[in-house]
């Protein structure tokens, strides 16, 4: 799985705090972690971008719950099998966790389990 995050931080610690307090759901899930990046958002002044990629042991229900707690709202993309999740703070959802704009999740074909069926 890729995750990319936009959220609004000041510096580079910022911004992990808050990926951080993000991903606190599953991090005891990850198996592997690789890639991680943190740069600011060429477009905003006030925002960063971080990217990683994992390989996670996870059930359905408690990556729903990971899901849930950055947003009620998550946009699905593929064809023809989803495979990409997006939540936005412009989208109709009336939850997005604080300081986050966007959240691009990116599934492996082993992963796609894991995607809520709408």
């Amino acid at each position: 799985m890729f995750m990319r995050f936009f959220l609004y931080a000041e510096n580079d610690n910022d911004a992990m705090y808050v990926y951080e307090d993000c991903i606190k759901h599953i991090v005891d899930y990850i198996v592997e972690r690789d890639g991680l990046k943190v740069k600011p958002y060429w477009k905003f002044s006030d925002m960063y971008v971080i990217e990683e990629s994992f390989k996670v042991k996870i059930d359905r229900d408690k990556y729903q719950s990971f899901l849930k707690s950055i947003s009620d709202c998550w946009v699905q993309f593929g064809y023809p099998e989803i495979n990409e999740l997006l939540a936005s703070e412009t989208d109709l959802g009336k939850y997005m966790k604080n300081n986050l704009s966007m959240v691009n999740l990116f599934f492996e074909d082993e992963e796609l389990h894991l995607i809520p069926k709408m």
